[in-house]
This record gives C-alpha cells, structure tokens and sequence, in this order.
C-alpha cells in the first residue's frame, strides 16, 4: 500500500488558474470554463464527467457563489418547465479581460448573467457570500463593495473603507487579509480575527477556510508556519510558496525537493511526505479532496498543461498501515528520509 498516481491528463493549452469550489476541480484555459467533479467519483481523471463553458473573453478568476433560483428563472425562456428544478445552489462567478463578471451555473449547464463593473482594474479580490443567495464582495484597493446579482446587473448595497490583499466567503460574512491579521467582515463591522504573533514569520501570505475552519500560511524564504485556527501551529522548511491545499481536515504542501507533505490539522504530528519524483517540478498548483468512500484521500498535480490525479489511503496518513518500501510505522514521517516515493503504473 502507497501513493499512487492513478491518471495523467496532458492538454494543448495552458492551465491559467484552477482551484477547488466545494467538491469540485474547477480550471480555466483563456476563455474556457473547466468544472470536473475530482472528489464525487472513484475512479480516474480521464473517465469523470466534465462541463466546459466557452465564454467571450478571456476569464481572469473566478470563485463559488450561492443562488436561490431566481436569477436563472428570470434567465431561462422555459421558466414553467425548470423552475421546479431550480433551488438554491452554488455557481461560480466569474470576472472576465473586458471588465464584466459572469455567473455560470454549473447545474443547470449555462451562463445566467453577464453585466459590466466600473473600474475593474481597481479590483484586488472578490468572493461570493456563502451564507445569502445572490450577494457578493469586491474587494477594491481602498474599499470593500457589498453587491447584490440581478439578471445582467448588479446592485451596490454598502462600501466600506479598508485595504486588504484577498477576500474569502466565512460564515455569515467575509474574512479579509491584511499584512499581518485576518479582519471579518459582518453586517458592515470589522473586527480582528486572527494576528499574526510570529517573530519568524510575522506576514500573512495566504490563508484557505474550509468547512468553517481556517488555516492561516505566514512565510519568510524557505521557511513556513501553518497557524490552524482551534489547533496547534504546524512548522515548515523548504517551503515552495503558493502549492498548498486545504480540505477534508488534512494540509497538502508542496515542498522544495520534490517533497510533497500531507498533515492532519487536528494532529499535527500525523503526518506522511511523498517524494513525487519527476512530478515535483511540473506541479504548478494543488487541489485536495476526498473519494466519496472515505478510504482515500486525493490529491490533484496541476501541471501548467496538465493534470496529475494521485490517491494516498487513508490508512497511510493515520498509520493504520505500513507504506510499501517504506518504514512499518508511517504516523509519523521522517522528513529527512526523502519521503515515500508515489507509485507510478507504467
């Protein structure tokens, strides 16, 4: 029993940004829309069902957003016959190189509203609220803006002086960052939620909220500490900044050497490290899940024109079985060894 790389997917275009929304893979190759349900299905990359939606320009990013129906109501000529069909739901909104956002409903397989926003290059994040159907944020360089979706149009409901760097949908509200503390944002209120203590690393360089829980990476040269809100912080050498993921309660870093390290964020000393070989210099992003029979965990390789698909069982990272080639006790890793060597069936 070990990692194993279960797929390889090679494109003849470029991967622009990829990223998890809820249990889906979601990409983009300039004007392309790339949703494939990774964590639903257990089998591999090249036999799961995909949607792809070609839009009229390039898309630049994108995030998750909650709608009730009523937007794709008032957009779908068939209204008697899908309405029925339609609850709420979440879609991706997406800012597009002509200075429009567009929402795509991956659901019912069309775009159900396109409008233009006013200084568009003045915009440093936006999040789609997770907890109130057809709202969102645009974070703007000196500004957050509350926006409500309509049919092709927008309403501006409040804007609030500040300056942060990203935004991400939490609870009731949105979680801000800043240099060196995470703000919420609520019912137009901010408050403190998370300050960076660190003399090592004292900046915040990014942060992931899965399932209600929040991880907080700060990072100076090679050097990482994971701070896991409502757990221990976890530290890390030879930090690669940028290729982490978090979900299912388990951290995904890519590190330098080709090390790949898999840590649970309630134990931080339950941890596995995978040497991904000839993967570890192509993988460009990470995206982790897991299989919807609860025996593996997934972990997607985006390379910049294609996919790895790799499975680690669960019994690896929790030591509840020995690695193959590897020591018989693997709860807890040994960086220095060089990592279990994933498998690759040729």
């Amino acid at each position: 029993m070990r990692p194993i790389i279960t797929d390889l997917m090679n494109f003849d275009k470029e991967i622009d940004i990829s990223k998890r929304i809820e249990d889906a893979l979601v990409y983009t190759h300039g004007n392309t829309l790339v949703i494939t349900s990774i964590q639903n299905a257990n089998r591999a990359m090249s036999g799961l069902q995909h949607f792809k939606y070609s839009h009229s320009s390039k898309i630049k990013n994108f995030c998750g957003i909650c709608l009730d129906g009523t937007i794709q109501n008032e957009a779908l000529p068939e209204k008697d016959e899908l309405q029925a069909g339609i609850h709420p739901e979440t879609c991706i909104l997406f800012q597009d190189a002509s200075g429009k956002f567009g929402v795509y409903d991956n659901g019912h397989l069309f775009c159900c509203s396109v409008f233009s926003y006013p200084n568009m290059s003045d915009v440093v994040a936006f999040a789609g609220s997770i907890s109130t159907p057809n709202k969102f944020a645009v974070l703007h360089k000196s500004a957050l803006h509350i926006c409500k979706l309509k049919l092709n149009a927008y309403e501006e409901i409040g804007s609030y002086p500040v300056a942060a760097s990203n935004i991400i949908a939490f609870e009731n509200g949105y979680l801000l960052q800043k240099s060196d503390t995470l703000v919420y944002f609520e019912n137009g209120q901010f408050k403190d939620y998370f300050k960076s203590t660190s003399t090592v690393c004292p900046q915040i360089t990014d942060f992931k909220v899965d399932n209600g829980r929040v991880v907080v990476v700060s990072v100076s040269g090679e050097k990482c500490i994971m701070s896991i809100i409502g757990s221990k912080p976890i530290g890390l050498l030879k930090w690669r900044h940028g290729f982490w993921d978090f979900h299912d309660d388990w951290i995904v870093a890519h590190l330098k050497g080709d090390l790949l390290a898999i840590i649970s964020a309630d134990n931080p000393d339950v941890r596995q490290v995978v040497n991904l070989g000839e993967f570890g210099d192509k993988t460009t992003n990470i995206v982790s899940g897991a299989d919807r029979y609860g025996e593996k965990y997934t972990i997607t390789l985006m390379k910049r024109s294609g996919i790895a698909f790799m499975n680690v069982p669960y019994a690896i990272l929790t030591g509840q079985a020995a690695v193959e080639g590897g020591p018989e006790n693997a709860k807890v890793a040994n960086f220095r060894s060089g990592g279990t060597k994933v498998k690759v069936p040729r």
